[in-house]
């Protein structure tokens, strides 16, 4: 198996930098979940198709990027007595549910939250001026920079600096494993398996090389040119051609944070690792395994996050939430964290 190496920070929130100034003030930080809320209906002006946040299938309404706010666990939880607690099991993570059926009971959400394809279609949205709140993964974030600083309207994407949902509390940011995921060679003869390790290699160029600047830029002067430094900028059949082809997510060389057509790029990104791993949240069950997560856990998520996104634009009552979460530990949430316990309890 070989991994793609990626960062440690997760999910971040970014605003719409010109708005937020004009209408909260600069560098503003919500108080509180109460004080978010207020902003977000601010923000919004439906007459002119513009919302505070927006959503997309796949981000179950921004449940679990609010969560962190309210103190639910990332993912799971390991208690002192060695018992594992998922996250939707705790008090925490069912007011964050509740919290967000009230965002979108208020209309701030964009009314297309529910159909948009995916967040990669929320993020060019968010780029073009739909809404002022958004969430991307943490190099994500440079791409819709990079979208806003092209679009009609030009605008920097910065980060909103994390809060807690309630007065005295304490931030926290849910971290990743350091890994995107891993592909994996099945059984072959010794020149099949070789080959293909070739081809991994190849993808694997290092930073800096002729191939890697093909792999992470393109082609020169169709899908990147040079700037006055020798530094390559991405047009926009760049970020086509380049950033959105799946064969790019085989395997990389080990992450870099290099994106120099954005201002003050480095010195951002610096900053925001700073701000965020002093209060970064683990999951114990990362490197963990559970065969049962393997071969049910996919659909099984797929349902609860089904209901749970019933449940926040209120097709379902908020009274089903405890009866959504027995659904999960009965149909194999019960199995899973015997399984990531036991894994738990064997390793060194």
């Amino acid at each position: 198996m070989v991994p793609i190496h990626r960062y440690l920070p997760g999910q971040i929130w970014i605003k719409n930098s010109t708005v937020w100034d004009r209408e909260v003030g600069a560098n503003y930080v919500p108080k509180n979940a109460d004080d978010f809320k207020r902003i977000l209906q601010a923000l919004t002006k439906p007459q002119q198709d513009f919302y505070g946040i927006g959503g997309a299938q796949g981000t179950t309404m921004m449940v679990p990027r609010v969560a962190p706010w309210f103190g639910a666990p990332n993912g799971w939880r390991l208690e002192s007595g060695g018992k594992l607690i998922k996250d939707i099991e705790t008090a925490e993570f069912k007011e964050t549910v509740a919290y967000t059926r009230d965002l979108f009971a208020s209309g701030v959400f964009h009314p297309n939250s529910t159909t948009w394809a995916s967040a990669v279609i929320a993020r060019q949205q968010f780029s073009t001026g739909k809404f002022a709140i958004h969430s991307d993964p943490f190099n994500g974030w440079q791409d819709a920079w990079r979208q806003a600083l092209q679009s009609p309207q030009p605008f920097n994407a910065t980060m909103l600096a994390p809060f807690a949902a309630h007065d005295g509390g304490k931030p926290t940011h849910f971290v990743t494993g350091g890994h995107l995921w891993a592909t994996a060679l099945k059984k072959g003869s010794p020149d099949r398996i070789k080959e293909m390790l070739r081809i991994l290699n190849w993808l694997a160029a290092p930073f800096g090389s002729a191939e890697d600047q093909l792999l992470t830029f393109g082609l020169r002067d169709v899908d990147y040119s040079l700037d006055d430094r020798g530094n390559p900028t991405l047009t926009q059949q760049g970020n086509a051609d380049a950033n959105y082809v799946p064969w790019k997510y085989t395997t990389q060389h080990p992450f870099v944070f290099f994106t120099p057509d954005l201002p003050n790029y480095a010195k951002t990104m610096y900053e925001a690792e700073h701000a965020l791993m002093p209060i970064a949240v683990s999951d114990p069950t990362f490197g963990q395994v559970s065969a049962t997560n393997f071969s049910k856990g996919f659909p099984l998520t797929q349902a609860l996050n089904d209901a749970i996104v019933d449940i926040v634009v209120g097709r379902r009552p908020m009274t089903d939430y405890d009866g959504v979460v027995k659904e999960w530990q009965t149909n194999g949430g019960e199995t899973i964290r015997k399984e990531y316990a036991e894994s738990i309890a064997a390793s060194p």
